[in-house]
């Protein structure tokens, strides 16, 4: 990668609106005549995560038992999926990149379930750094009710692994001085917060030789 575009990484628990955020705030950046790109590497399907996708689709229908395939392995092979795409995907002409759920995601996911990751993270140390990472919190009961008016549901969004992985965002806030935006808000408060966030930081003076 030639030239490194300023990352922003939006996080929190399932239900806190960072597709339509992130998709919303893409949107504002462009308007303000910043070149930009939102993407979300876990949605953008490729062959090489076809079968794992199958697996964990028959492990939430309970077709299988989760316990029938190894946690690392499992962690393993999604995260090989997610480095290559990202990789593939992330676009050197654009100023702003928006990760709709980039590797701290990843990584709170797979901890919440359990699964120990210490030896994925040189991995993940080749792919580049986010410049700003902006917590998009929301108590677990708004979230639940946000994702109870979904068509589909998914073993994740059980209320244990919501508690578990708002913990461990909040943590994670505090190890890297992120920022944390009330997404209980309207959605275009919480588009004008993060935009704030990206002009006040020094993304204007961003060095991306």
């Amino acid at each position: 990668m030639t030239n490194k575009p300023y990352i922003v990484e939006l996080i929190g628990i399932d239900g806190s609106g960072k597709s339509t955020v992130s998709i919303a705030l893409n949107e504002k950046l462009k308007e303000n005549m910043i070149q930009s790109q939102s993407i979300d590497p876990l949605n953008e399907k490729s062959e090489f995560t076809k079968e794992i996708l199958k697996i964990i689709k028959q492990i939430d229908k309970d077709e299988v038992s989760f316990h029938e395939y190894s946690e690392s392995f499992l962690a393993f092979y999604f995260s090989i999926s997610f480095f290559i795409r990202f990789n593939k995907l992330i676009d050197a002409q654009s100023e702003v990149v928006i990760c709709d759920r980039y590797y701290n995601s990843h990584f709170v996911s797979q901890l919440a379930f359990g699964v120990d990751l210490d030896y994925m993270k040189p991995l993940f140390q080749k792919l580049p750094a986010p410049d700003s990472l902006i917590l998009l919190d929301v108590p677990v009961s708004v979230a639940q009710e946000r994702l109870g008016q979904r068509k589909t549901h998914q073993s994740h969004e059980n209320l244990d692994y919501l508690n578990k992985s708002r913990d461990l965002y909040l943590e994670l806030l505090n190890q890297e001085k992120g920022f944390i935006v009330d997404a209980t808000q309207p959605v275009e408060i919480v588009v004008d917060k993060c935009f704030e966030i990206i002009e006040s930081s020094n993304f204007a003076n961003f060095d991306k030789g």
